[in-house]
C-alpha cells in the first residue's frame, strides 16, 4: 500500500506548537509527547527516512560558523547527506535535550528512550502520526498514512517550490528518474508544466 502525502506545514506547525505548550504545562505523558513533537517536527524540516531520524545522535550536529548541520549516512542506500538545520529546529533539539537531562554533544541518539533504555521504534512512531491523522487535527483524515507520508508530503512541498534537482537531494536518491517515480510525476504533468511557461 502506497503511503499519502500529508500537509506538511500543517503538521510541522501542530507539532511545533505542541512542543512548547508541553514544555510549558506539566501534563501527563510530557516525555513521550516532546519526543513525538521534536521526532515529527525534525522529519518535517529534513525529510528523513523515520530509520534514520530514530537513528540520529547529537554527534550528527555539526557547527560550522553560525550555522549548523545533520551529517550523516543513509541507512538505505548507504550515501553520505548533509542537511542544514535551521534555528528553531536546533533551539528544540537543545530545549529537549536540556528537559531530558543531557549534556549537549555526544554520542547518544537522540531518540532513546531514557525510560525503557531502548531506542523509539517505528511502529511507535507510526502509531503516533496515525493517532494524529485520525484526530481531524489536520483538517481531515487521509487515508494510507503513516511515517512515510510526512516524507513524501515534504518532497512535494519541496518539489512545487524548488524543482525536481533539490528535491532528489533531499531525498537522497541517486538519480532525478527515482526521485519522478517518487512523486508519481508522468509525462502528463510535464507538458502540463510545459504548457504554462510555453
Amino acid at each position: 500500500m502506497i503511503s499519502k502525502p500529508l500537509p506538511i506545514d500543517q503538521v510541522k506547525d501542530h507539532y511545533i506548537n505542541l512542543f512548547y505548550q508541553t514544555i510549558d504545562n506539566k501534563v501527563g505523558y510530557q516525555y513521550e509527547r516532546l519526543t513525538e513533537c521534536l521526532l515529527f517536527t525534525l522529519q518535517c524540516k529534513t525529510g528523513l527516512r523515520i530509520s534514520d531520524v530514530l537513528d540520529l545522535k547529537y554527534s550528527n550536529l555539526i557547527f560550522k560558523g553560525l550555522d549548523t548541520y545533520l551529517e550523516l549516512v543513509l541507512k538505505k542506500t548507504k550515501r553520505s547527506l548533509v542537511l542544514p538545520v535551521d534555528k528553531l529546529l536546533l533551539k528544540m533539539i537543545q530545549d529537549y535535550q536540556e528537559w531530558c537531562g543531557l549534556e549537549l554533544g555526544g554520542n547518544e541518539k537522540i531518540f532513546h528512550n531514557l525510560k525503557t533504555d531502548k531506542s523509539f521504534t517505528y511502529m511507535w512512531a507510526n502509531k503516533r502520526i496515525k493517532q494524529l491523522n485520525n484526530s481531524g487535527l489536520l483538517g481531515k483524515v487521509y487515508t494510507n498514512v503513516g511515517t512515510h507520508s510526512i516524507r513524501k508530503g515534504l518532497a512535494e512541498h519541496l518539489y512545487q517550490r524548488k524543482g525536481l534537482r533539490t528535491t532528489q537531494y533531499l531525498l537522497g536518491h541517486k538519480s532525478m528518474l527515482t526521485t519522478e517515480i517518487y512523486l508519481h510525476l508522468d509525462q502528463d504533468k510535464h507538458l502540463k508544466d510545459l504548457q504554462e511557461v510555453l
